[in-house]
Formats: C-alpha cells, structure tokens, sequence
C-alpha cells in the first residue's frame, strides 16, 4: 500500500511538472511568435516611414549637399566617407583612414612622412587639431597605427566610428503628445535658455516651428545628403508648439547640431569627427544642456570631448540605445558623466527593446509619442531616442530654477524620480522616471 501511494504520488508529481514544463514551453513559444510578429511589423512600419522620408525630402530639395558654397566645398581635402570597415570589435568605422588628435607641428610631421589629410580642424574645445589621416598606399592599417604612434607618441590614434539614431518610426498620427505624457511644471513655458540638439538637420519649415528660436550649424564635411526626419522629431519635443502641437519648452532656444549623412549602403550614419565638432560648438556658444539622442561604440576621443564639455558647464543628455535587454553597453550614453536614458510606456512598462544597464540614470516617455514629421506632417516614434528629450528639458529646468547646472539641480531630479522596478536605482529603469 505504501509502494502504490508512493508511485502515485510519484507519478502525480511527474505529471504536474511535465504540464508546467509543456504550458512553460507553449508560453515561451507564444511570446517569441508575438515578439516576432511585432518585430516584423515595426520593421515594416519603419521601412515604408523611411521610404516615405527620403522621397519627401528629395522632392522638397532639404539635401544640404546640393547648396554648399564652392568655395568651402573645394577645400583641397577629400571629405567624403571612403567606405566602411568594422574595428576588432566588429563596430563600423570609416575605412581606410584614422582619426587623430595631435598639434599643430605633429600634423605636419604625419604629412611629411607620407599621410594624405583628408580632413583637418583646431578644436578649442580640445585644444588640440582633429584630424582624418589616410596611409600611404600598401601600408595596412595597423602598421599605419603604429607608424602615426612612432612619429607622435603623445598622439590619441582612434577610429572614426559611426553613429546611428535611436527611434523606431511608425506612421500613425495618433501618439501622445510630450506636454501631455510627462507632467511638466507651468514654468516650462517660460523657460528661455538654450538648449543642445546633435542630431539629424531639422526641417524648419515644419509649422509647429513657426515660433521656435532656432540656431542650426551643419558638420558634415560632405555632399552626401542631409537626413532630417530623426532631428525633426526631437526638436519637435523640445521646442515645438502650434494651435494642435504643445513640445515641452516652447520658449527655449535650440542649438541643432547636423552631424547625419545618409550612405546608399547603411543609411543614417553620423562620425565621431562629426559629433566632436559639434560639442566643441555647443561649449563655445555656452549651451548647458546637449540631447543626443545617438549611440555607438566607445571612443577614446569623443569620451575626451564629452568629459571636457562636462568641465566647461555642459553635460550630455543620450539615449540608451535600442539593441536589447542583453546588448553590449552603447555609447555616449554609458560613458561616466553622460545622463543616460530610458524608455517607458504609458503604463511605465520599459520598452522592450531598449538596452539595459547599471549606466542608466532615467526613464521617460518614449513609446508612441508623437512629434513633427517632414516639413507639414505628425508622425508618431517610439525608442530611447524619443525619451531622451524628456530628460533634456527635465535638466534644464531644474538648471533654471537653480540659477546654475549644480550637483543640487542633479540631485533633485533623482530624488524627485518615481521609483520603478527594483527598489532604488536598477539596471532597467534607472533612477526611475523623471518628474522635474
């Protein structure tokens, strides 16, 4: 009797696991169709977003290229992306050249021993020349690395990685609005100080900014044509506003950094000599708060760039990035200093898509909010690109009413955030969600 309600129960306990390990199994099965469904969906979304995007703006002639001044265009420096290689770490670089940080004198010595400049500009911001470097011909580039360290040894020899934005576009028109998902105080609408943008061109011509205050600069060294559907939308959250359109700081004065160029073969694609350049314009015209709403690998001289903007009263605000729960770390956004952030539904559930880490310091709105599309339409975008701007404007008015970018401005923004998922500052939510 004992043998028998022993093989029952035996048996009973078999049953049950071999149910829950089945439902477990089904479970997990359903979850991935649905992840790939969905998956498939938003690429679709995307892509006809995107084809719609470059159509429109090549009907509507917004490709700076076609406008340069010959003057500056014919710089006697080749300018343009030779082409792309990936790095030993398998990220993508512009091929066949280094990107230098050197002097003056040092620049000279690289010429004299057979590296063609294929680009060249002092950075006050590093008190230093950047520099893009070419070997010459039938010298690998290792062996060209090793010769530029030879020739200067004091020299930082990196990559000149490339950078891709942050939002996954759809094309419903029917998202939040940024003044309506985040609760903003009634100070917002008064806020005049600048604020940074490095991003894709932005289309001014869209009317929620009729009104805006808008300084813009392009630094793409090249005639490839300017992308302005990602900056766009960024903007439009920041500064926006029309009769139907409300962004979260109509009165601030934006500084639009265009560091975007679209390549036939990858698409929207900014480089670390781009986005250099332009936090070197950023400090030099005072501005406190920089969105970059980018991510891409690390990089010893954009780090450099970012901790010297960072002593000089300017920090970065940068999206997490969009490659997953178990991605590597992204850059800017995971470098010491940078506020990283997040991305959070309307019910505060994180995207599902965004990165994870102990680098995160936020989470903000970013999924289905919605935002300038083009030169007249409303588009819709989700991504830690979109949730980035939040953060932004957060600081920056936390700034505002402390008089100054302090610890205490910082502070108050983490003691302030609505705690979410783990108990104080976790890998997925961060500090938790903004609320300024």
């Amino acid at each position: 009797a004992e043998d028998e309600a022993e093989d029952e129960a035996e048996d009973e306990a078999e049953d049950e696991a071999e149910d829950e390990a089945e439902d477990e199994a089904e479970d997990e099965a359903e979850d991935e169709a649905e992840d790939e469904a969905e998956d498939e969906a938003e690429d679709e979304a995307e892509d006809e977003a995107e084809d719609t995007e470059e159509a429109t703006e090549a009907s509507e002639g917004q490709q700076f290229g076609e406008n340069f001044d010959e003057a500056e265009a014919g710089l006697e420096q080749t300018l343009e992306l030779s082409g792309i290689e990936r790095d030993q770490d398998e990220f993508e670089v512009a091929s066949g050249e280094w990107l230098v940080l050197s002097s003056a004198e040092e620049l000279e010595r690289f010429a004299g021993r057979g590296f063609t400049i294929r680009s060249s500009e002092q950075v006050e911001l590093l008190d230093q020349t950047l520099s893009r470097l070419a070997p010459p011909d039938g010298i690998g580039r290792e062996a060209a690395r090793l010769a530029l360290l030879q020739i200067a040894p004091g020299a930082e020899i990196e990559f000149n990685h490339l950078y891709s934005p942050q939002a996954r576009t759809q094309r419903s028109e029917t998202g939040r609005q940024p003044a309506g998902a985040l609760a903003l105080p009634e100070a917002r609408r008064t806020v005049s100080k600048k604020i940074g943008l490095i991003d894709t061109a932005v289309s001014s011509a869209n009317p929620v900014f009729s009104l805006s205050r808008m300084v813009t600069e392009d630094f793409v060294n090249s005639r490839n044509p300017r992308p302005y559907g990602h900056g766009t939308a960024v903007a439009s959250i920041l500064v926006g506003q029309s009769g139907s359109y409300q962004g979260l700081l109509p009165q601030a004065r934006l500084y639009a950094a265009s560091v975007f160029e679209r390549l036939p073969s990858r698409g929207n694609t900014a480089t670390t000599a781009s986005l250099v350049r332009a936090l070197d314009w950023m400090v030099r015209n005072g501005v406190t708060v920089v969105n970059m709403s980018l991510s891409g690998p690390e990089n010893r001289i954009l780090q450099r760039a970012v901790n010297r903007a960072r002593q000089n009263g300017t920090i970065v605000i940068a999206a997490a990035g969009n490659a997953g729960p178990t991605a590597a770390p992204l850059y800017p956004a995971a470098y010491d200093g940078v506020i990283s952030v997040t991305a959070v539904d309307e019910r505060n559930r994180v995207f599902r898509r965004a990165n994870r880490g102990d680098y995160l310091d936020f989470s903000a709105p970013g999924v289905n909010i919605s935002h300038a599309r083009g030169n007249r339409a409303i588009g819709t975008s989700s991504g830690t690109s979109i949730a980035a701007p939040f953060v932004s404007a957060g600081l920056l008015l936390a700034i505002d009413q402390d008089g100054r970018l302090s610890q205490r401005a910082l502070a108050r923004l983490r003691r302030r955030a609505l705690d979410l998922g783990e108990p104080g500052r976790d890998p997925v939510y961060g500090y938790g969600l903004i609320r300024p």
